[in-house]
C-alpha cells in the first residue's frame, strides 16, 4: 500500500522488455510478442500473443512510461497531463465501488497513488521528455502542446 511500492513494484519491467519491447524493436519482418494484461480488480493476469510486422506502430498507454527501464523504447512520446487534484477526483469517482465507497477510494489515492505519482514526476520529469503534452484538466477543452514547434492548440484548433 506504500507510494514507493506503487511506483517501484507495480510493473514487471524486465518481463515487458524481454517479451515485448525488445522483440518489437528488432523486428525485421514479422515477430510474435507476448502481451500481458493485469486486471487489478480481479488480480488476474492474462497473456496473449500478438504478431507485429516490421515498422508497425505500437501505442502504449499507462502510468510510469518514461521510467529509465523502458524510456529508450519510445520513438515518440505523448503525455496526457492532468493536475493531481483532478486525477484524485476522477479516480475516486471511477474506483469508489471497488474500494468500498468514496472514502475508501480517497484513502487509497491519497496514501498510495498520488504520492507514487509525485515520486515518479520528481524523479523522471515526464513532461520534459514528452514530444506532445495534452493538458486534459477539462476533457471538453484539452490543450495540445508540441515541444518541437512550441505551438499550443486548443481542442477547437485555435492556435495560442
Amino acid at each position: 500500500m506504500s507510494p514507493e511500492g506503487y511506483y517501484r513494484d507495480s510493473f514487471d519491467y524486465p518481463e515487458l522488455v524481454a517479451r515485448f519491447l525488445e522483440p518489437a524493436k528488432h523486428a525485421t519482418s514479422r515477430v510474435s510478442v507476448v502481451t500481458s494484461l493485469y486486471d487489478w480488480k480481479t488480480e488476474q493476469i492474462r497473456h496473449t500473443r500478438a504478431d507485429l510486422v516490421a515498422d508497425a506502430v505500437v501505442l502504449f498507454e499507462g502510468v510510469f512510461l518514461y521510467r529509465p527501464e523502458i524510456d529508450q523504447f519510445w520513438d515518440f512520446r505523448v503525455l496526457v497531463d492532468v493536475p493531481l487534484a483532478v486525477s484524485l477526483d476522477r479516480g475516486i469517482a471511477r474506483d469508489a465501488e471497488h474500494f468500498g465507497g468514496p472514502a475508501g477510494a480517497r484513502e487509497r489515492y491519497e496514501q498510495r497513488y498520488v504520492p507514487g505519482q509525485k515520486i515518479y514526476m520528481a524523479g523522471v520529469e515526464p513532461r520534459s521528455k514528452a514530444d506532445v503534452v495534452v493538458e486534459n484538466a477539462d476533457p471538453d477543452s484539452p490543450v495540445v502542446l508540441f515541444k518541437r514547434d512550441r505551438w499550443a492548440y486548443s481542442a477547437k484548433g485555435e492556435v495560442s
